[in-house]
């Protein structure tokens, strides 16, 4: 008779939880020899958890599998699809996938659609169309208003601007002073 079947679970978390049973066990006794079959993919017991929890247990998580009809084969690639969402899509796309491909495809239709990123704000801008023309201030910056895309209220901000062409992000095409924005 094993020390699991002589002392039943509760008997044997007891043993565990005695100190007679943790010095033990931290003195190198093979837990193997308790009787518990340690390389089973089952659970040893269906709501145990551990020894040393507080709480007694968490429910096991039961077997399932997907109907089906929520298996979806026909989605293009989302390359593909990227010139069809709107601008705030777009933003969601960028800020939602740092480091990853959909955040370039993102910036590039954004780009496409004449906003810039600006390295030093961190933030999306485009010339204002409803206003007048930037001025240009000097050979490599320009001032005017800008519609500024803010992320943390995720809304549309216009403000009165002097931007410095060498802070915008190159990487989707070459920044014309003329054409900056």
């Amino acid at each position: 008779m094993t020390e699991a079947e002589k002392w039943g679970l509760p008997g044997l978390l007891a043993k565990i939880r005695s100190n007679d049973a943790s010095s033990a066990f931290t003195m190198g006794v093979d837990i193997n020899s308790l009787g518990l079959d340690l390389d089973s993919p089952e659970p040893l017991f269906a709501t145990f958890s551990t020894p040393f929890a507080d709480n007694r247990s968490r429910p096991v998580i039961p077997e399932f599998t997907l109907p089906g009809g929520y298996t979806v084969t026909n989605v293009p690639a989302l390359a593909t699809r990227m010139n069809a969402f709107s601008d705030e899509t777009l933003f969601f796309v960028f800020y939602q996938n740092p480091r990853d491909v959909v955040q370039e495809l993102a910036a590039g239709e954004l780009y496409s659609r004449d906003w810039r990123w600006h390295k030093e704000l961190q933030q999306w801008m485009m010339k204002d169309s409803q206003m007048a023309a930037p001025i240009r201030v000097s050979e490599r910056s320009e001032r005017g208003v800008y519609i500024f895309f803010d992320a943390n209220n995720w809304r549309r901000e216009r403000r009165e601007f002097v931007l410095n062409y060498d802070h915008l992000d190159q990487r989707h095409g070459a920044t014309q002073p003329q054409a900056a924005l």
